[in-house]
């Protein structure tokens, strides 16, 4: 099997970067913002693994709890595979009386963290520069924004470290239910 080399290396290249090569307009800006977001999407690729890591666990727990449900939602799929929203929704909404009580799961810990995840995965980081007057002196401010929040790095820290706590809540329910 052969190895592609990425045209533009190992980074998330920006439809600027594209555009402006495609069209030749020698605009560098969008290779410069590429480079200003590469540790945001660094942050949103570890956010992504970790979900996937919670959203595995999950699904072991609603197939231990209602695998009829886990079934019937494995009907359903729209996408072409289980989301970690509509399990934990399933999971939540099971009567099922394995598991006994769950007023004690931190689910809501969890669906907090998931949804923080899909704002991280689905939407798109955009860096703006506000460059200070005159022109000349060069000074400008970065923001970086998701979306259309204004983030910092520590915004998407604290989004994997709310992941982290969800998956060992997540592993904590497993272990109580395996146990």
């Amino acid at each position: 099997m052969t190895t592609s080399i990425p045209r533009y290396g190992e980074q998330i290249t920006s439809f600027e970067t594209i555009l402006s090569e495609l069209t030749n307009d020698g605009n560098s800006l969008g290779q410069t913002a590429d480079r200003d977001a590469m540790r945001y999407n660094h942050l949103r690729g570890l956010i992504m693994g970790q979900g996937t890591v919670a959203e595995g666990i999950l699904v072991d727990i609603l197939h231990k709890i209602d695998p009829v449900a886990l079934e019937k939602l494995r009907g359903k799929k729209l996408t072409g595979k289980l989301t970690a929203g509509r399990v934990l929704d399933a999971i939540r909404e099971s009567n099922s009386p394995v598991g006994g009580s769950r007023a004690d799961w931190p689910l809501d810990l969890i669906k907090a963290a998931i949804d923080r995840r899909n704002r991280s995965v689905h939407d798109s980081v955009f860096i703006v520069y506000l460059v200070a007057p005159p022109l000349a002196t060069g000074q400008r401010t970065t923001h970086a924004y998701l979306g259309h929040e204004k983030i910092t790095e520590a915004d998407l820290l604290n989004d994997l470290a709310a992941l982290q706590e969800a998956t060992r809540g997540a592993a904590r329910i497993w272990i109580d239910l395996h146990t």
